[in-house]
């Protein structure tokens, strides 16, 4: 049998070996999930996604539907699968920090418009109002001390006449 030392030795070195491949593994599947919901441009106030938790997106301009597709998500990439205007897919990185979503073209698009909204392109998550409700700090309460006023405590004359003019 071999020394109990080098076994214990052993053990010790894969424990360290899996806890040092776990702590570099990255995100984890939800950290690093497409984020869903409606997405203002920073660029331009009339633009807008809005990504669905079915992979589909709509594009909006001047709050209209302008465009809508598909899409597919592997690790950091977000790959449009195509429309009727640009049917053939185009690919992305993008970045979520919970609140901006950044795209940043890999490779060629050859669909300019799909280019000209999405690379290089920051766009804002819209939290909705109940959300933000519970988001937000909650409101500073103040009393407001009670006050009592008696009509015995005034007394007030009626004027017997109004002059007018």
């Amino acid at each position: 049998m071999k020394n109990p030392k080098s076994i214990l030795f052993i053990l010790i070195g894969l424990v360290l070996v899996v806890f040092f491949l776990a702590a570099c593994s990255g995100a984890s599947p939800e950290e690093s999930a497409f984020p869903t919901g409606r997405f203002n441009s920073q660029q331009s106030e009339h633009i807008a996604y809005q990504f669905n938790e079915d992979d589909t997106w709509i594009f909006l301009y001047y709050g209209e539907h302008g465009a809508e597709g598909t899409f597919e998500i592997d690790g950091n990439l977000w790959i449009e699968q195509g429309t009727e205007e640009c049917p053939f897919p185009g690919t992305y990185e993008w970045t979520f920090d919970g609140s901006r979503l950044s795209f940043k073209l890999v490779g060629e698009d050859a669909c300019d418009p799909r280019r000209q909204n999405t690379d290089g392109k920051v766009y804002t998550l819209v939290v909705p109002e109940e959300s933000a409700a519970q988001v937000s700090a909650p409101a500073e309460t103040v009393a407001i001390p009670e006050i009592s006023i008696d009509a015995a405590d005034y007394s007030y004359t009626v004027p017997s006449l109004i002059q007018a003019g």
